[in-house]
């Protein structure tokens, strides 16, 4: 195991040109009646503002961050999924910000999903960091980019989909059901369902969109495009 490196302390008095303006700075500051405390506070402050989020800014994922007129259009069907299945959102209807984690639950699909069009490749850490990294240049709100928001909530939204219910359109010999459009899918915590009614892994059509796209799948690419044809086809 590599040892850790001995720690290099500065010594302002090697540097004459840092050093007299470290001290024109206390001078400064102690004669407006500041403290050593407030002093290292305005100066940190200073380094988080001139120094850190340019480089955090710097270090963003760069993504188109307007929405095309067909991804404009697909929003209008997400605003109704979301409204349809309160179990989607980031927390329950009868919390007293719902309204705002509605919201944050729209923005979050219609991020997801406009990755899965402007990305050759998605895993659940990519998806992680391009959220962040889009929250941070389109939203005021550090909710929407809080490290713990990103961690948790667009992979348990996707696993959601898991829950949904399909009405088919009568039995099949294969493994692959036919569902019937006309019928919205059913959010159930149930393990068992009726006959005619399956999970989404056993439906025929999400399993065709899918082989449209010329990539590797994993869990998270085969949930987005879940996600996308539930939306689709039903909103």
């Amino acid at each position: 195991m590599k040892k850790k490196e001995p720690e290099i302390i500065f010594n302002v008095h090697d540097d004459s040109e840092l050093e007299a303006l470290a001290k024109a700075y206390v001078q400064a500051a102690s004669a407006r009646g500041m403290t050593a405390t407030q002093a290292k506070e305005v100066l940190g402050q200073i380094w988080r503002e001139d120094i850190a989020e340019p480089r955090k800014k710097e270090n963003l994922l760069q993504m188109p961050l307007e929405e095309t007129p067909e991804q404009n259009e697909f929003r209008e069907k997400v605003k109704k999924f979301v409204e349809h299945y309160p179990e989607f959102n980031y927390s329950s209807p009868n919390h007293p910000n719902y309204q705002f984690y509605k919201e944050f639950t729209v923005e979050t699909i219609c991020a997801i999903c406009k990755m899965f069009d402007e990305e050759d490749y998605i895993t659940q850490s990519s998806m992680k960091r391009y959220l962040r990294d889009y929250f941070r240049q389109t939203s005021k709100h550090p909710f929407y980019y809080n490290f713990y928001t990103i961690e948790q909530f667009p992979s348990c939204l996707l696993g959601r989909l898991g829950k949904l219910v399909f009405k088919t359109t009568g039995p099949s010999n294969s493994f692959w059901q036919q569902v019937d459009t006309s019928f919205i899918p059913m959010f159930s915590d149930e393990d068992h369902v009726e006959k005619n009614f399956v999970r989404i892994d056993f439906l025929r059509e999400p399993h065709h969109k899918r082989s449209e796209y010329d990539c590797r799948m994993n869990p998270t690419i085969i949930n987005i495009i879940n996600l996308i044809w539930v939306i689709e086809t039903f909103f």
